[in-house]
């Protein structure tokens, strides 16, 4: 999923999340990582390198499987995407008023 993507899925449901709390865009990020093995080894290649081993702002590690750090990476980018374009549609939507 690109952010043109999420920018018009966030902007297709905008009515349903303007003003609410969070919960529609944490429960998108849920929905759009991945959850096959093959999956996450994909998209995580396809994710900017900044993104890398983001996983050790929330985690040491320990016991963690290779995917499972991958995805947690996954997680800092698909959030990330999400914040911007509800940011930028809240910007544009302030702008039209």
């Amino acid at each position: 999923m690109n952010y043109e993507d999420i920018r018009a899925e966030v902007l297709g449901e905008w009515d349903d999340i303007d003003g609410e709390d969070g919960r529609w865009i944490s429960e998108a990020i849920d929905s759009a990582l991945p959850i096959y093995y093959s999956d996450i080894i994909e998209q995580w290649t396809k994710m900017p390198s900044e993104y890398s081993d983001r996983w050790q702002e929330i985690s040491e590690g320990e016991g963690q499987t290779i995917t499972g750090l991958m995805l947690m990476d996954l997680y800092f980018y698909v959030s990330d995407q999400y914040r911007e374009a509800y940011t930028d549609i809240e910007e544009t939507k302030e702008m039209e008023q």
